[in-house]
């Protein structure tokens, strides 16, 4: 910890600032951020003044972070849906061969995953085009299709490119 302190202490103010604003996104952790504010206030600039400049937090990482949490949260309900969907749409003949009463409470609950499958997907499109939004990146007409049609029948595979795609974005807004 000594040679980060003295590392840290070499720096210029506005690179200390540009660690604690962003250190997250360096992949610092919270105690080298804690020693350069503490470099900060021995040099006169207190945590109150790195709070009025703005510099204290990042705001567009962390919202830009929200979005990407509810993203995930609903393509993670929208993928149970979906699978739940498919092993209903499964089901359903094998249902109907034992009893048509089981076969309908079947098609009644895939009916009712598909309308939540939807909303899900898309509430979580809702959410990856805010978080576009915010990094200043415009979605492509191509990306809104393929989020749709191939978002449909393909979700497990898109689920997890765009989980991984929004995590690659994250690291670079400054």
């Amino acid at each position: 910890m000594e040679d980060k302190t003295e590392l840290l202490e070499s720096f210029s103010n506005n690179k200390l600032i540009d660690i604690i604003k962003n250190y997250r996104q360096y992949g610092y952790d919270n105690s080298l951020r804690k020693t350069a504010c503490r470099i900060l206030k021995e040099r006169g600039i207190s945590i109150n003044d790195l709070k009025l400049t703005g510099n204290l937090r990042n705001e567009n990482f962390e919202s830009a972070q929200e979005y990407i949490r509810a993203y995930r949260k609903n393509s993670k309900h929208a993928l149970i849906f979906y699978i739940t969907t498919l092993i209903l749409n499964v089901l359903i003949p094998v249902f109907e061969r034992i009893s048509s009463f089981y076969s309908s409470i079947a098609l009644a609950l895939s009916i009712i995953s598909i309308i939540l499958f939807l909303y899900c997907l898309f509430r979580a499109f809702q959410h990856q085009s805010d978080f576009y939004r915010l990094i200043g990146k415009k979605m492509d007409s191509y990306e809104v299709l393929a989020f749709l049609l191939i978002g449909m029948p393909f979700y497990i595979f898109m689920y997890f490119y765009y989980k991984h795609k929004l995590k690659d974005e994250l690291k670079l807004i400054k």
